[in-house]
């Protein structure tokens, strides 16, 4: 009798035994890589404010300053600005401006594609260089359900330079926005107690607030014109203020749309307990020429970070409305 034939059934089992120990572990370990790559992954958080969630390292912060993150490594900013959906198709040619940017300060813009994006998008790269730090600007557009949006990703160059943070990094964050039920949670600023003849202006969005007059005394002038403002722009950051007298001097000869600064006097003022630096002058009107008064103070908390507070108005009508820019002022109180 062939005994191979009897033996063959005992060493199937044998090795059916094998095959399903090997399968089971194999079956373990495709779960534990997947485990990993799961947990390693960066979570959603949503941003204060806003509608917006990203996929984003722990080491970035819910900013108290404005809508986004602020990485505690890097030092680079996530903004998130939303607008209603049907302003899509504006926004959606901001990179198509260059004027317009380069008035911000963002130069050498560029459209690409963003790995990982797909849908209704624009995205942009770009530089700006500021009074105290050069950052690379890397910017989505897009509009998803019924939400358009603008988040900006402000990379120190010196974070990228030390490899604290890749570009790589930034469009993973950027690709993988998306638009929640939900706001989250709300943060504000600052107040101001006194507004005079001025009334918010609504049309400005993000962390920096303008105000406009309640009522133009021109109604008839050109739409070009410049007319009295106010704005409130807090910092992106919180990197302690070493030089007042110098960043507030630097901060003056960058008031945005304005050439050809000229300073008449500057002297230290105190805001709700703050140390600031007064500055009064006069620039054109980049587009215009049309000269216009400006008044800043630029106020260092104790934490770190800064406020600026402008007023604006046509040389003409600049002694009239300084008493109010200073009133505005002294109302001005943090929240932080």
């Amino acid at each position: 009798m062939n005994l191979e034939l009897l033996q063959q059934p005992a060493v199937l089992a044998k090795y059916s035994w094998l095959i399903l120990i090997a399968a089971v572990l194999a079956l373990l370990f495709l779960i534990g890589v997947l485990y990993a790559r799961a947990w390693g992954k960066p979570t959603y958080q949503q941003a204060p404010n806003s509608r917006i969630a990203v996929q984003i390292e722990s080491s970035f912060k819910r900013s108290d300053r404005f809508s986004g993150f602020i990485d505690d490594r890097s030092s680079a900013s996530v903004v998130i600005i939303e607008f209603p959906a049907e302003n899509y198709d504006q926004i959606k040619t901001l990179g198509q401006n260059p004027e317009a940017l380069a008035e911000q300060g963002v130069r050498n813009v560029k459209t690409a594609e963003l790995p990982g994006r797909s849908g209704d998008y624009v995205y942009l790269t770009g530089t700006q260089k500021t009074p105290l730090v050069d950052y690379e600007k890397f910017i989505l557009i897009f509009r998803e359900r019924n939400v358009a949006a603008m988040i900006t990703a402000n990379v120190p160059d010196a974070a990228l330079a030390a490899r604290a943070i890749t570009r790589g990094d930034i469009e993973a964050i950027l690709a993988s926005a998306k638009v929640l039920d939900r706001d989250g949670e709300t943060i504000k600023l600052f107040e101001l107690s006194y507004l005079g003849p001025f009334v918010e202006d609504l049309s400005l969005m993000g962390s920096t607030k303008g105000y406009r007059l309640a009522k133009d005394p021109s109604p008839e002038r050109d739409a070009g014109d410049l007319s009295p403002f106010f704005l409130v722009a807090p910092s992106l950051h919180k990197v302690p203020v070493s030089d007042l007298e110098a960043s507030a001097r630097k901060a003056f000869q960058s008031i945005d749309k304005f050439q050809n600064y000229v300073v008449s006097a500057e002297a230290p003022i105190a805001v709700s307990g703050m140390r600031g630096m007064e500055t009064i002058g006069e620039a054109s009107e980049a587009q215009s020429g049309q000269v216009a008064g400006l008044y800043q103070v630029f106020l260092a908390p104790e934490g770190g970070g800064y406020f600026r507070l402008v007023g604006m108005a046509p040389l003409c009508q600049f002694a009239d409305y300084l008493p109010e820019f200073r009133r505005m002022t002294q109302s001005f109180r943090s929240l932080q």
